[in-house]
C-alpha cells in the first residue's frame, strides 16, 4: 500500500463524521494535528515520524504530481485533491469504457474493498478533460465492477468462461440496492431496526484517538445522509424545500429581497412610511388580521389602480376570487369584513394613487417578523428570492444535522419529500425501475436503455459527478454544500463497511457474519426483486459467460421447490432468451448439532437435521419424477455455511442417493432422459486446526469425490493468506506455470477453476478473479529480483484453468448444445 491510498483510506474511512458536520474537520483545510492522530493511531507498524512522512508527502510530493497531471492542487490539505489525483493515476479510458490500469489492479482491488468503486470513477470522469455532456451521454451506467485494460488477458476470457460457484442471493450487488433502498425510505421500522442492531456488532470498527472524537449511531447517520441527499438534490435541480421556519425580521427581508420602495431615499417612492408604520403599529389582533389580508390578496396578478376607498372595496367584493377568500376566510376565522375594510381605508388616507401588491407590501413591511413562504416571489427577482430561501434551509438543515436526535422526529416531513421527488405528478412512472431510487428521473434514457442491468445505479452515479465535477472546477454556488457532500460519502462509505467484507479479520465466521446482512436493508419486493436480478443479469449480459450455476437452497416439499424455480425464471429473464446459460444448483446448509439428550431416545449426532436433509432430498427426487420440465433446470447440489461441528458424513447417504437418481420424460420429438444430478461442497474454509482441516477435505473426497474449485477474493478474505501469488491453487495445478520436471511431478494437478462465491459480499466480477492471480504473479520476483513467472506462460496457466472451468460446469454441454441448435 503506497502512501496515497493510505491518506485515502484514512481521509473516508477513519474521519468522525459528526466533526465534519459541526464543521471542526473542513474538507479544503483538514486539520494537520488531526490527521497525524489518525495515522498514529491507525498506522501501528510506523513510527510517528514515517506518519509524518506521510503527512509531508500529503503536502509537498502529492501536490507537485498533482500539477504534473494538470491539476492545480490546493495549498491546504483538500481531501478532495487526493481523490482525483488517485483517479486519474489508476483509471484510464479504453473503447468508450472507464477501466483500471492492470498494473494497478491488485492495488485497485485493495482499495475498492474499502472505498467504493462507484466514488472514484465518478471522480475521474468529473475532471476537466471529460466534457461534461459527454459524460452526461454515457448514463453513468458503467460495470458495478470495472475491468482492467490488459487487452491479451480479456481476449483469453473471451474464449468462455464458466461461473461455477455463484450464490445467488450473495451475489447480486448487494450493497448498491441496499443504499437506494435506504435513501428512499426513511421511515421503515425494518431498517431501522437492523441499523441499530449494527451498533452492537461492528464489522469495521474506529478507533478513539482522541478525547473529542465522538459518532452517531447508524440508524442516526442513516437519517443524516437520507436528509443531505435531499438538499444537494434539491439545490442541483432548482427545487425548494421547507425545511424547519422560515420566519425573518421583515425589514432585513424586504432589504436582502431588494425590494425597492423599502430603500431609503428611492426616487419617486411612497412617501409616507413612518406614517404608516405608525398608523398600523401591530397589536397581537391587528397583526392577526392584517396577515388575512395578506392571504385574500395573495394570488392577485393585475395592478389595480386605487385612488378611492370605494374603488378598492369594489376591487374587493366584485371580484370573484376575492369575494370567496373573503367569506372562507370569515366562516374560519369569524373575522367580520367591515373590519378588513375599516383597516384598508385606515391606510390608504396616507397615501393617493397606490396599487393593490403595494398596500400588501407596506402590510408586511409594518410586521416585526414575516414568513419567506407568505412572500409573493413575483415581487422581487427570483434570484435573490431563492438565495435566501436557500441561506435559511441550509442553516435550518444543519441545526438538524448537529442534533440527529432531533431529525429523527422530522422523517415523516423528510420521507413526504422524498416521496414528492420519487412520484413527481408531471411525470407518471410506467414502471418500478424509476420507483427505486427519485433520482432516476434525472436520467434521460430511453426504455431500452433502461434495460440495462447498470440503470438503478444511474441516479446515485449522477449526484456523485455533478458534485465532484462542482468541486473540480470550484464553483462557488455550490461552496455551502462541499462540506455536506463530504459528509454523505463518510457516512455512505462507513455503513458500506458493514455490507462489504472489508475488514481486515479473517475466517468463516466473520464472512459469515457479512454474509448473513446480505438482505437486511432491502426495505421491501421493489427492492429484493431488483436484487435477484441483477445478480444474474449482469453476468449473463457479457460476452465472457457461458454458463452460471445459481446455488440457492432447497425447500421442504416438491411444491415448494417447484415454485421457487419457476419464480426465479420468470424474475430473471421472462422471455427465456437465456436459460440455456444459466442452471441451479441446491445447496444445503450445515448446522451444528444443538439436539438436547434425551432420556427416552438415543438417536445419533445430527439426528434433527439429517431429517431435515432427508425432508429435502424427497421434494427434490419427487419434483425430478413428477415435474421433469422443472427438475431439469436443476442440475446439482452442494452444502455451504460454517463446516465447523457439521462433516461431510453427514450429507454423504442423502448425495449418494441424489446422484444416482435417474429419470426420463416425454416431449413431443420423444423420450429424454434427466440429467443425473453432479456434486459440490464446501470444504476446508474453516477448521479447528490443520489436521482437523485435511481431515474434513479428506472426508468430502472419500465421500462426495470431488474435484477443486477455488475462489481467490473469497479464499483472501476468509483466509489468512494475504497475497494473491500466495493462492493455494497454483499447489493443485501448476502445469504452464513451469517447465522444471520435479515441481511438475510433485504437484498433484488437480482438475481446478476460477469462480467468485459470494460476488455481492466480496465486490469482484470473474473476469477479475482471472487478472487478480494473473498480474500478482507477474510481480512475483525471486531473491535478485528477477521474475519467477513468465507472462506468456501465466497466460497459458490460466487459459488451461479457464477450459478445466468449462469443463467442470453441470450445465457447459447443454450450453453447447443449445448453441450448435442455433446455428444454421
Amino acid at each position: 500500500m503506497n502512501h496515497l491510498e493510505i491518506i485515502l483510506k484514512l481521509l473516508y474511512k477513519r474521519v468522525p463524521i459528526q466533526a465534519v458536520l459541526e464543521n471542526k474537520l473542513l474538507y479544503n483545510c483538514f486539520d494537520r494535528d488531526t490527521f497525524m492522530k489518525m495515522a498514529v493511531s491507525y498506522l501501528p507498524n510506523y513510527s510517528e515520524n514515517e506518519a509524518e512522512n506521510i503527512l509531508l508527502y500529503y503536502i509537498d510530493t502529492f501536490r507537485d504530481k498533482a500539477h504534473s497531471k494538470g491539476h492545480k492542487a490546493s495549498d491546504e490539505l483538500n481531501v478532495f485533491d487526493a481523490l482525483f489525483y488517485y483517479a486519474g493515476d489508476c483509471l484510464t479510458v479504453q473503447n468508450n469504457s472507464v477501466l483500471c490500469k492492470y498494473n494497478r489492479l491488485v492495488y485497485w482491488r485493495q482499495m475498492t474493498l474499502e472505498l467504493s468503486e462507484d466514488l472514484i470513477v465518478s471522480a475521474f470522469l468529473a475532471q476537466e478533460h471529460f466534457h461534461e455532456e459527454h459524460v452526461k451521454e454515457r448514463g453513468f451506467m458503467w460495470k458495478r465492477v470495472i475491468g482492467h485494460n490488459n487487452i491479451q488477458l480479456n481476449q483469453i476470457l473471451a474464449r468462455g468462461i464458466s461461473e461455477n460457484h455463484f450464490h445467488l442471493a450473495g451475489s447480486s450487488p448487494i450493497f448498491h440496492i441496499s443504499w437506494l433502498s435506504l435513501m428512499n425510505n426513511v421511515t421503515s421500522s425494518k431498517l431501522a431496526e437492523h441499523l441499530k442492531q449494527y451498533d452492537g456488532s461492528r464489522r469495521y470498527t474506529n478507533r478513539l484517538y482522541s478525547n473529542e472524537y465522538k459518532e452517531q449511531s447508524f440508524y442516526h447517520r442513516y437519517l443524516q445522509a437520507a436528509f443531505i441527499r435531499v438538499l444537494i438534490y434539491s439545490k442541483i435541480t432548482n427545487m425548494r424545500i421547507h425545511i424547519g421556519s422560515y420566519a425573518i425580521i421583515s425589514q432585513e427581508a424586504f432589504r436582502l429581497l431588494h425590494i425597492p420602495e423599502f430603500h431609503e431615499g428611492a426616487a419617486g417612492k411612497i412617501r409616507s412610511i413612518p406614517k404608516l408604520y405608525q398608523a398600523i403599529q401591530p397589536s397581537p389582533k391587528k397583526e392577526f388580521y392584517l396577515q388575512e389580508v395578506f392571504c385574500i390578496l395573495f394570488f392577485e396578478k393585475t395592478h389595480y389602480s386605487i385612488t378611492e376607498e370605494a374603488s378598492l372595496k369594489d376591487t374587493l367584493m366584485e371580484n370573484p376570487f376575492y369575494n370567496q377568500l373573503l367569506f372562507q376566510k370569515m366562516a374560519h376565522y369569524k373575522l367580520q369584513k367591515h373590519v378588513i375594510l375599516q383597516n384598508l381605508s385606515l391606510c390608504l388616507s396616507f397615501q393617493e394613487g397606490i396599487t393593490v401588491k403595494q398596500f400588501v407590501k407596506f402590510l408586511f413591511f409594518c410586521m416585526p417578523k414575516v414568513d419567506l413562504d407568505d412572500i409573493l416571489i413575483q415581487w422581487t427577482d427570483r434570484e435573490s428570492y431563492l438565495k435566501l430561501w436557500e441561506t435559511i434551509t441550509l442553516k435550518n438543515a444543519l441545526q438538524l444535522l448537529h442534533h440527529p436526535e432531533v431529525l429523527e422526529n422530522y422523517t415523516t416531513e423528510l420521507q413526504a419529500t422524498i416521496d414528492s421527488f420519487r412520484f413527481p405528478p408531471d411525470k407518471p412512472i410506467s414502471d418500478d425501475t424509476q420507483e427505486i431510487d427519485y433520482l432516476l428521473h434525472q436520467i434521460k434514457r430511453s426504455d431500452i436503455e433502461k434495460e440495462n442491468p447498470y440503470f438503478i445505479f444511474a441516479g446515485e452515479r449522477w449526484l456523485l459527478y455533478t458534485m465532484l465535477h462542482q468541486i473540480y472546477r470550484n464553483d462557488s454556488r455550490y461552496a455551502g454544500y462541499y462540506h455536506l457532500f463530504y459528509a454523505y460519502i463518510l457516512i455512505k462509505e462507513s455503513i458500506r463497511s458493514e455490507i462489504i467484507q472489508s475488514n481486515s479479520n479473517v475466517g468463516f465466521k466473520n464472512f459469515e457474519n457479512y454474509q448473513n446482512r446480505k438482505l437486511d436493508l432491502l426495505k421491501d419486493a421493489i427492492y429484493e426483486n431488483a436484487s435477484v436480478k441483477l445478480a444474474l443479469k449482469e453476468c449473463l449480459l457479457t460476452e465472457n459467460i457461458r454458463t452460471l450455476e445459481l446455488r440457492i437452497s432447497p425447500q421442504s416439499t416438491t411444491e415448494k421447490l417447484r415454485d421457487q424455480i419457476m419464480k426465479l425464471d420468470n424474475l430473471i429473464d421472462p422471455s427465456s432468451s437465456f436459460r440455456h446459460q444459466f442452471f441451479y444448483t441446491l445447496h444445503f446448509i450445515k448446522s451444528s448439532d444443538k439436539m438436547a439428550v434425551s432420556e427416552a431416545q438415543i438417536t445419533c449426532r445430527h439426528y434433527n437435521k439429517r431429517e431435515t436433509i432427508r425432508q429435502q432430498t424427497m421434494a427434490i427426487i419427487h419434483l425430478r419424477e413428477q415435474f421433469p420440465e422443472i427438475a431439469k433446470r436443476i442440475l446439482g447440489m452442494a452444502a455451504a455455511s460454517n463446516e465447523i461441528g457439521c462433516r461431510p458424513q453427514v450429507f454423504g447417504q442423502f448425495f449418494r442417493q441424489l446422484k444416482k437418481h435417474t429419470s426420463v420424460y416425454y416431449e413431443t420429438d420423444g423420450q429424454h432422459k434427466l440429467p443425473q444430478l453432479r456434486a459440490t461442497y464446501h470444504v476446508g474454509e474453516d477448521f479447528l486446526d490443520l489436521s482437523d482441516g485435511l481431515r474434513a477435505i479428506d472426508e468430502a473426497i472419500l465421500f462426495l469425490g470431488l474435484d477443486c474449485g477455488t475462489n481467490p477474493s473469497s479464499n483472501y478474505l476468509i483466509g489468512t493468506f494475504r497475497s494473491y501469488d500466495r493462492h493455494p491453487i497454483i499447489k493443485f495445478y501448476n502445469r504452464g506455470l513451469t517447465t522444471d520436471p520435479e515441481q511438475l511431478r510433485s504437484c498433484p494437478q488437480i482438475s481446478v477453476s476460477i469462480n467468485t462465491d459470494d460476488q455481492g459480499v466480496f465486490r469482484t466480477s470473474l473476469e477479475n478473479e482471472y487478472a487478480l492471480i494473473a498480474c500478482a504473479l507477474e510481480k512475483v520476483k525471486d531473491c535478485q529480483e528477477n521474475s519467477i513467472y513468465n507472462r506468456t506462460m501465466i497466460y497459458e496457466w490460466l487459459d488451461h484453468i479457464r477450459i478445466m472451468g468449462n469443463e467442470q460446469s453441470f450445465g457447459f454441454s447443454q450450453y453447447e448444445k443449445a448453441l450448435s441448435s442455433t446455428k444454421y
